[in-house]
């Protein structure tokens, strides 16, 4: 079996406009009209920020400036300004000033393969990554034009915002938590939230009574980013920031409305044997799927190997040149119906 090519898209969002990658006519399908992206994806359950390193190749210099937000103004001198500076010995060369208002920058990655018929136009890719980036490269050897980007998302949560509510006793902890995530600048479902940390807290024997507030309590004593480390901390409950979103997954926890994946060698999701590790662990080789994110139930069809697993960490690489794998390390779980 010929693996189908791989297919990438990257859409970056600045205050001065989108790039996207994807060009808006069809292709010829061999792959020489289109943009070569790379990228290298790591994304992990830990309250640590998800990251991304795009490369975007053969770029025009006004492409570039758009992405980057660079400004350049030619300064030409007047008849007056020139002999002004004839007379100091100065230069009355023409100068090129350059401003770089990037900023911030929200960074979309998408991937995905051909399908059958090599001259569909857009053929579905899945995303892989959606975050934020202050640092891009021009990394241009003298032969190519090339754009490096490096991006993360959430993670730790964002910036410092803060939250200028106060609640009343017996108040919903889900709804604190939920207010304090909005105001880091993150999305949050509360209701899936709530069914978590009541399926999390009944796991480890604590009362459900547990999620009022015993007291009142003002959330503008501290930066909201804080209060959710320290709420979440005080549960000993385990987070992490998706694309966006506040995920609370506990150890046995899958994500819903995502059948499992499947692995198997014969229609190469699957490359060599996993490699077994300590504390129930598993790693495996696959081709790259935007597809394995954290969280998500896997089902490995290989011998003797008939345990569920969830990701708990995944590395994606690609190359719309060269093709792309990702490394997924697996914890053994004895699943529960996702509460997410």
């Amino acid at each position: 079996m010929t693996l189908p090519r791989l297919l990438a898209r990257v859409e970056i969002t600045n205050g001065g406009g989108t790039f996207d990658s994807q060009n808006p006519s069809p292709t010829r399908g061999d792959g020489l009209d289109e943009a070569r992206i790379s990228f290298d994806v790591e994304r992990t359950l830990d309250p640590s920020p998800n990251t991304a390193k795009i490369r975007l190749w053969n770029l025009s210099q006004e492409t570039i400036d758009l992405i980057t937000g660079t400004v350049r103004k030619r300064i030409e001198w007047t008849a007056e300004e020139k002999a002004e500076l004839a007379a100091l010995g100065a230069s009355s060369a023409p100068i090129e000033a350059v401003y770089d208002n990037s900023g911030l920058a929200s960074v979309r990655l998408s991937w995905g393969y051909a399908g059958a018929d090599p001259t569909t136009p857009f053929p579905p890719l899945s995303v892989g990554f959606i975050g934020e980036s202050s640092k891009m490269t021009d990394a241009s050897d003298g032969l190519d034009s090339i754009l490096e980007i490096s991006a993360s998302d959430g993670g730790q949560l964002l910036g410092a915002g803060r939250l200028q509510k106060s609640y009343k006793r017996n108040a919903s902890l889900v709804t604190v938590v939920g207010d304090l995530v909005r105001a880091c600048g993150l999305s949050i479902d509360e209701d899936r939230l709530g069914t978590a940390m009541e399926a999390a807290l009944f796991a480890r024997g604590i009362p459900v009574s547990d999620l009022k507030l015993l007291t009142g309590y003002n959330a503008a004593t501290a930066p909201a980013a804080d209060q959710v480390n320290s709420i979440m901390d005080g549960l000993a409950l385990r987070w992490s920031i998706q694309d966006g979103e506040f995920l609370l997954l506990d150890t046995n926890t899958v994500l819903a409305g995502y059948p499992p994946l499947v692995l198997t060698q014969e229609t190469f999701s699957l490359f060599g044997n996993p490699e077994r590790l300590e504390a129930q662990q598993m790693r495996a080789r696959t081709w790259a799927s935007a597809e394995a994110r954290p969280g998500r139930q896997v089902q490995i069809q290989a011998t003797d190997l008939g345990t569920q697993y969830r990701i708990d960490r995944v590395r994606h690489s690609g190359d719309t040149y060269s093709g792309g794998e990702s490394v997924v390390t697996l914890d053994a779980i004895q699943t529960i119906p996702g509460v997410f």
